[in-house]
C-alpha cells in the first residue's frame, strides 16, 4: 500500500511539474490511444474531445501510416479534418489594433502594425521616386478590425496601397494621387477581405441597344499574413438596386473567377449588369457573396528510408502524401511524389499554380535543407498532384529525409458584403 501510495505522489508531481504543453500532449495520447477502444461510446467521447481541444492541437497529433489500427485511421482523418476548417475560420478573422491617442511616426505604426496583427507593409514611395518621409500620423484605436485602421492611417498621411509588390504575403503603399478619394468608408469589410468598387464602365451598342454592358470592377484585397488560392462570384449572389428601390440586374449567368498571383496581394473581380434608365445617378447597394479557397494549416510530411521507398502514405487531415518510389541515375536522385485531397474544391485546375510554390527538400542528419535541383509534373487529375523532385547529390540518400510541406485542407469561406452610393458614368 505504501509503494501505491508513493507511485501515485509521484505521478501527481510529475503532472504538476509538466508545462502546459506537456500536459496537453499527455491528454492527445491518451485520446487518441482511445480512438481504438473497444466500447462504441468510448470511442465517440474520445472524438469529441479533441475535436472540442480545438487546433492547439494539431502539432501533436500523430500522421497515419501504414501502422495506424484501422479505427484510428478512421476517425482521426475526421477530427484533423474539422480541426483544419476551425483553424483556417480562425485564421480568416480580422485581425485587430490598439493603438492609444497620440501621433506617431508612420514607421512606427507601421512595425507596430506588423507586431499586432502579422501583416507586412513595405514602403515603396522610393522605388516610384517619391518622397519617402517619416511624417507623423495621428491615430487613436481601440480594438479595430486591421483594415479599418490601415485605411485611416494611409487617408491622414496621404497614401495608398500597390498590390503588386512581387513579395509574398506583403503589401506595399505608395503616395496617392491628389484627386484620388479616401480610402476609408468606401470599402466593405469582411474578417480578413477588402471589397472596393475601383472602376465603372459603360457601353452603349447603337446598332443593338439590347447588347448594351456595365461592368463594375470589384477589387478584393485580403490581409498579406493570409493568401488565398482562389477567389470567387456566383453571379447569382449578387443584388443590386438604384436610388429610386429599382431592382438593376446582373447580366449573364455562372460564376466569375479570379486565381491569386503570387505576389499579388488583391484579385479582381468584374461584375456584368445590364444598363440602367439614363435618368439612374447611382447604384445605391450592390451586395453579395463571394467565394474564397483558402489553404489550411501547413503540415509537414516526412519519409525516411528512401532508398527502400516504395507507395508509403502518410495522411495529416484532408491530404495524403504518397512518396511512390525514388529513381537513381549516377548521382541524380528522382524523388516521386503524389499529393492527394480529399477535396480539392477546383484548386489543382491547369492554370492554378500554388500548389509549386509548397516546400520540397531533403534534409540531412544535422537538420540542414537541400533544395532540389528541378522538378517536373507526373500527374494532374482533379484531387491529385504528382511531381517528380531531382536532387544532385554527392553523398548517399541514406543520409537523408525527404520532407513535402503542404496544406492539409482547403477551405471554401463565404464573404459577405454590401456596397453602397456607387456613382454611375
Amino acid at each position: 500500500m505504501l509503494t501505491g501510495l508513493l507511485m501515485l505522489t509521484g505521478m501527481l508531481v510529475a503532472q504538476a511539474d509538466a508545462t502546459p504543453h506537456e500536459a496537453i500532449e499527455v491528454q492527445v495520447r491518451r485520446l487518441v490511444r482511445q480512438l481504438d477502444a473497444n466500447d462504441l461510446a468510448r470511442r465517440q467521447a474520445a472524438e469529441a474531445a479533441l475535436v472540442e481541444m480545438g487546433p492547439k492541437i494539431l502539432d501533436v497529433l500523430p500522421p497515419i501510416t501504414s501502422r495506424t489500427p484501422p479505427e484510428i485511421k478512421n476517425r482521426l482523418p475526421r477530427i484533423i479534418g474539422l480541426l483544419q476548417e476551425q483553424a483556417a475560420e480562425a485564421a480568416t478573422e480580422a485581425s485587430r489594433v490598439t493603438l492609444e491617442s497620440q501621433t506617431l511616426p508612420l514607421s512606427r505604426i507601421v512595425a507596430l502594425l506588423k507586431e499586432q496583427t502579422g501583416n507586412q507593409l513595405i514602403d515603396f514611395r522610393g522605388r516610384w521616386g517619391q518622397g519617402a518621409d517619416d511624417v507623423g500620423v495621428e491615430v487613436d484605436f481601440d480594438d479595430l478590425p486591421f483594415w479599418e485602421a490601415l485605411d485611416q492611417v494611409l487617408d491622414r498621411a496621404g497614401l495608398t496601397l500597390y498590390h503588386y509588390a512581387g513579395e509574398p504575403n506583403t503589401v506595399a503603399y505608395v503616395k496617392r494621387d491628389a484627386n484620388e478619394l479616401p480610402r476609408y468608408g468606401r470599402a466593405s469589410y469582411h474578417g480578413v477581405f477588402r471589397i472596393e468598387p475601383t472602376a465603372m464602365t459603360a457601353m452603349r451598342n447603337l446598332r443593338q441597344p439590347d447588347t448594351s454592358a456595365l461592368k463594375l470592377t470589384l477589387e478584393v484585397a485580403w490581409e498579406p499574413r493570409l493568401v488565398p488560392i482562389l477567389v470567387s462570384q456566383a453571379l447569382t449572389d449578387i443584388q443590386a438596386v438604384d436610388e429610386k428601390g429599382n431592382v438593376i440586374a446582373v447580366a449573364g449567368e455562372g460564376s466569375l473567377e479570379s486565381p491569386v498571383q503570387n505576389g499579388v496581394s488583391a484579385a479582381s473581380i468584374e461584375v456584368p449588369l445590364a444598363v440602367p434608365e439614363r435618368n439612374v445617378q447611382k447604384i445605391a447597394s450592390l451586395s453579395g457573396r463571394l467565394f474564397a479557397l483558402v489553404p489550411g494549416r501547413v503540415e509537414a510530411f516526412e519519409f525516411a528510408e528512401l532508398e527502400d521507398a516504395e507507395d508509403e502514405e502518410i495522411r495529416k487531415g484532408a491530404v495524403t502524401v504518397v512518396l511512390q518510389k525514388v529513381r537513381k541515375n549516377a548521382a541524380l536522385y528522382e524523388i516521386f511524389a503524389l499529393v492527394r485531397f480529399d477535396e480539392a474544391a477546383n484548386a489543382l485546375e491547369s492554370h492554378r499554380g500554388w500548389i509549386f510554390n509548397n516546400k520540397a527538400y531533403l534534409l540531412d542528419k544535422d537538420g540542414k535543407q537541400r533544395e532540389p535541383d528541378g522538378l517536373e509534373t507526373t500527374r494532374r487529375t482533379e484531387n491529385e498532384m504528382g511531381i517528380s523532385y531531382k536532387f544532385v547529390l554527392e553523398d548517399d540518400l541514406s543520409d537523408y529525409r525527404f520532407v513535402y510541406e503542404t496544406p492539409a485542407a482547403i477551405v471554401q469561406l463565404p464573404i459577405e458584403y454590401e456596397l453602397k452610393d456607387i456613382p454611375l458614368p
